[in-house]
């Protein structure tokens, strides 16, 4: 199998086991939807301790101002778009509700316990400088907050990081 990279925001992602990564924008599932339907750049799942967390990525060059009040909620308005279109299309995918659309997901997409699994939501945001990063997340943790209840995520699960916090996580120049 190769490893998947993919490159995004200025960023190159991975490389990821192929059985682990899903370049979701890519992929034939996705095309399929046709136009108007946003989704994240990747589906990542990572097992670590005997448990596997699912992480749906969205990289973003830069954020709007919060004094920006129109452009800075449609920024994450269409972030929570992504991120929910992206959840239900995986879920969708795994109850063959497109065909053999599920066949695209990668193993480890395919095989996992959606019931047992973590979902995090990750936005990256490379040349964010740390000191902005608390009230981004603060921002994403908000928007997040009805997606997050309805499917149970209770935890924590929508983080924001930069560059830095992106290698630290082995999400960016591994």
């Amino acid at each position: 199998m190769s490893p998947v990279t993919i490159t995004e925001s200025g960023l190159e992602f991975g490389p990821f086991p192929e059985a682990d990564c899903f370049h979701v924008e890519q992929s034939a599932l996705c095309k399929s939807l046709g136009e108007g339907v946003k989704m994240v750049e990747f589906i990542l799942a990572r097992a670590s301790g005997g448990t596997t967390s699912i992480l749906f990525v969205e990289a973003k060059s830069s954020v709007p101002r919060a004094e920006n009040g129109g452009a800075f909620e449609a920024y994450f308005a269409s972030i929570r778009e992504k991120m929910a279109n992206a959840l239900t299309l995986l879920l969708a995918a795994r109850l063959d509700r497109h065909g053999t659309g599920g066949d695209e997901l990668p193993v480890s997409l395919r095989e996992v316990s959606l019931g047992e699994a973590s979902v995090v939501f990750v936005l990256v945001i490379p040349a964010a400088p740390d000191a902005s990063l608390p009230p981004i997340q603060d921002k994403l943790d908000r928007t997040m907050m009805a997606l997050r209840r309805t499917f149970g995520i209770t935890a924590t699960r929508a983080v924001v990081m930069n560059e830095r916090m992106a290698r630290v996580q082995r999400l960016v120049g591994l």
